[in-house]
Formats: C-alpha cells, structure tokens, sequence
C-alpha cells in the first residue's frame, strides 16, 4: 500500500514498501522558473485550453500530457492541455515542475550516468509531438540545459506559460525514460495517478473544487 509524506518545502512524496527508493516520484510542487513571471500572453489560449474536459485535475493533465510524449502522440498532447484558463495552467506548470525536479534526484541517486547528447536527442525525438511553434522552444532548452547554461536555458522555456508547460513536459519524459524505460516510467506514472487519486479522496477534494 502507498504511503504519502509531506516534506518541510510543501511537496508531496509517494512511497511504496519494498519499493526501490527509485520509483518515489513528487506528486505536487510550488511554481519555480525565472525570476521575471511567465507572461500568459495572447499566445497562451490557443494552445492551452481546458474548458472543454472539467472532469480532470491539473494532475490528470499534467500526467496526460507526459503519457502523450511518451507514445509521440501529438493528438494526445493537444487533448491533454486542452482547456485550462491561466490558473489551471500554472497548476499543471507547478506539477510537471516538481516531477522534473524529483526525476532529476531520483536520476543522481542511480549512480548512473547518461551522455549529455543521448538526452539532447531523444529530447529532439520526443519534442517532435509538442505543436511547432513550441519544438524549437524545446530544443533551445535543452540544448542550454546540456550546456549549463541556465539563464538560455529558462529564456527559452519561460517564454510564456504554455511554452514552459511543454518544455517542462518533455524534460520529464526523457529522463522518466532514462531511468525506467516506458514500461517502468508508465508504472510510476500510473503510480502517483493513484496516489493522487487518494489524497483527493482524503482531503475532499475534486476536479471541481479544490
């Protein structure tokens, strides 16, 4: 059974008993991007609209939006961000922000290393699904990332909201692949779908009320 604790900077953490300290994945965290906000310009609505599906929460479409990278599933990754208005957007910014942050720890702890330009193009490979206008936004980012240089790297992906939603997106799934593999990273994936699931039950809460 899945047990959820609350650390002292506000995330939620999944863990499984007998689990490899691997698969615990961050469920939710605060915005972190640039030092100036992420501007939510006209741009914004034409690529992020989620009016049209309220029976998900932020974190069905933050995972959603992974799922469909991970399949190259452009539709997929349409549907996923169809319908938030600014507000709900940032949530699901906030969330894949702690995913990416906590997929991150979790790839220091293997040991493991990984070639810079193996994560570079399967980067290139997987932005391939995210709409036009934003691929070159994705492979500026990550080839800033590569390089160390952070401040092109969040100029690239803090262009606007919708921008670092899928910069972000992306980012998870290449290192959620690197680490698992698809069939693992789906595991936890669906993981801390359930996970979610529960605390929502447990704080009374649904995709219409927070």
């Amino acid at each position: 059974m899945a047990s959820t604790e609350q650390p002292s900077d506000g995330t939620y953490v999944q863990r499984r008993p007998g689990r490899d300290p691997t698969s615990v994945l961050v469920l939710c965290s605060e915005v972190h991007c640039v030092e100036r906000p992420i501007r939510s310009g006209p741009a914004v609505p034409s690529v992020i609209h989620m009016s049209h599906a309220p029976d998900k929460t932020p974190h069905d479409r933050a995972l959603d939006v992974i799922r469909g990278y991970v399949d190259h599933d452009a539709v997929a990754v349409h549907e996923a961000l169809d319908g938030p208005d600014a507000g709900g957007a940032s949530e699901v910014y906030a969330i894949l922000n702690g995913l990416l942050r906590s997929t991150l720890s979790i790839m220091r702890l293997t040991g493991r290393s990984w070639r810079l330009d193996d994560l570079v193009r399967r980067a290139d490979e997987i932005a391939v699904s995210a709409p036009p206008h934003y691929e070159f936004a994705v492979a500026e980012a990550t080839r800033a990332w590569a390089r160390g240089d952070e401040s092109a790297m969040r100029a690239a992906s803090c262009r606007d909201l919708a921008a670092a939603v899928h910069v972000t997106a992306v980012g998870v799934t290449v290192m959620g692949l690197a680490v698992w593999g698809r069939t693992g990273f789906l595991d936890v994936l669906a993981e801390s779908r359930e996970t979610a699931a529960a605390l929502a039950r447990q704080w009374g809460y649904g995709p219409s009320g927070r």
